[in-house]
C-alpha cells in the first residue's frame, strides 16, 4: 500500500503545482505568448485545451467523483469571469470552450487508464515481487 499512497502524494504534488500555473498564467502573467503559424491565431485556445487536460487528468486522478468534472467546469468559468475585470485580459467563450474540451479530453483519458488498469488487475499480470 506504501506504493498507492505514495503514487496519490505525487499526483497531489502534481495538481497543486499544475493548479497554479493555471491560475497565473491566466490572471497574472502579462507577456505574450508566442503564436506558431500553423495554429494560425488560435494559439489561446490550444493553450486552454492543454492547461485544462493537465489540470483535470491530475485531479481526476486523486478524485473520481463526477462532481470532480462539475467542479473543473466551475473553475474554467470562474478564470473566465475573472478576466473580465483584469484591464489585461479579455473573457472569451471560446476560450471557455476550450477548457471544457480540456477536461472532456482528461475524462476519456482517466477512464481509459482506469479500464487499461482493470484489465491488467485482472489478468494477473501485476506482480508484487
Amino acid at each position: 500500500m506504501k506504493a498507492a499512497s505514495l503514487r496519490k502524494a505525487l499526483v497531489g504534488m502534481a495538481t497543486i503545482v499544475i493548479g497554479a500555473a493555471v491560475v497565473y498564467y491566466a490572471l497574472i502573467f502579462d507577456g505574450p505568448f508566442p503564436d506558431h503559424p500553423a495554429l494560425r491565431g488560435h494559439n489561446d485556445l490550444v493553450l486552454h485545451v492543454a492547461a485544462f487536460l493537465g489540470l483535470s487528468t491530475s485531479v481526476m486522478l486523486l478524485d473520481s467523483r463526477r462532481c470532480t468534472i462539475a467542479g473543473l467546469v466551475v473553475f474554467a468559468g470562474m478564470i473566465e469571469i475573472v478576466q473580465i475585470f483584469e484591464p489585461r485580459r479579455t473573457a472569451d467563450w471560446l476560450d471557455f470552450a476550450g477548457s471544457v474540451a480540456g477536461i472532456a479530453l482528461a475524462a476519456v483519458l482517466v477512464l481509459g487508464l482506469r479500464w487499461i488498469g482493470t484489465l491488467v488487475a485482472s489478468e494477473g499480470v501485476i506482480c508484487d515481487e
